[in-house]
C-alpha cells in the first residue's frame, strides 16, 4: 500500500529497489525505512499515515502490553515477522515466548483430560 508521503514515481522507485533485495530483507512498506526526523516533517505537513520503523502503512496499535493476553501466539508471531531478525522490540519477543508457553500448556492440559 502506497504511503501518503510518496508520490507515484517515488513509490515505483521504492518498489523496484525493494524487489532487488533478497526475500528475507524485503520490507512490507517504506515505513520500515522511515527515520524519526523525516516522520516528524511528514506529520507536520499532514502527509504521514504510517509508523516509522514498522511495516505498517497505517497507524498500528501498540504492541502487546505486559500481562494482557489479548493476542494469540499466531498473531504475535505475525507481528514479529514484520521486523528484521534483530529489529523486534524486546517486549514483543517476551510476549511471543509467553504466548507460546501459554498455548503449549493449554494443549498439554487438554491432552491430559
Amino acid at each position: 500500500m502506497k504511503p501518503a508521503c510518496m508520490d507515484e514515481k517515488e513509490w515505483l522507485i521504492w518498489q523496484d529497489a525493494n524487489e532487488r533485495l533478497l526475500l528475507m530483507f524485503r520490507a512490507a512498506s517504506p515505513c520500515r525505512d522511515c527515520t524519526p526526523l523525516f516522520h516528524a516533517d511528514m506529520l507536520a505537513g499532514g502527509m504521514c499515515d504510517g509508523v516509522p520503523g514498522t511495516g505498517d502503512a497505517q497507524p498500528a496499535r501498540c504492541g502487546p502490553k505486559k500481562g494482557h493476553y489479548q493476542h494469540s501466539y499466531a498473531e504475535l508471531k505475525a507481528m514479529r515477522a514484520q521486523y528484521s531478525r534483530f529489529g523486534a522490540p524486546q517486549s514483543l519477543l517476551v510476549e511471543v515466548r509467553r504466548a507460546y508457553f501459554r498455548e503449549r500448556e493449554r494443549e498439554r492440559r487438554r491432552v491430559a483430560v
